[in-house]
């Protein structure tokens, strides 16, 4: 998954769990950790101080953790997050079947 996917099904996922889009600095921390840049690098990036980032980035973690029912950490987010794209691919396609009746097995009589 690109950081471009992954940071808009982010999006989504705390929209639909606490109806508030992610801040500028949140998005930038997660496509930071996305693409494993170190805090250091980040705060240089965004022009504010590591402890700041690395605050603001436990409690984007604390609330993915919450979200997804998982302990959630810069390290772990990646693999939390394919999983629920996966889980949300495969739901549409269940749903997808059962409402197209066209596309569902008929019986023989």
């Amino acid at each position: 998954m690109k950081v471009e996917e992954a940071l808009n099904l982010a999006d989504q996922i705390i929209y639909e769990h606490t109806g508030a889009y992610l801040t500028t600095l949140q998005s930038e921390i997660f496509c930071g950790a996305w693409l494993e840049k170190t805090y250091e690098a980040m705060a240089e990036k965004c022009h504010c101080s590591k402890s700041h980032i690395k605050s603001v980035g436990k409690s984007l973690w604390d609330l993915f953790s919450q979200i997804l029912g998982e302990k959630i950490t810069k390290k772990t987010f990646r693999a939390a997050l394919e999983r629920k794209s996966h889980k949300i691919s495969r739901e549409e396609s269940h749903k997808i079947l059962i409402d197209a009746p066209e596309l569902q097995l008929k019986k023989k009589v």
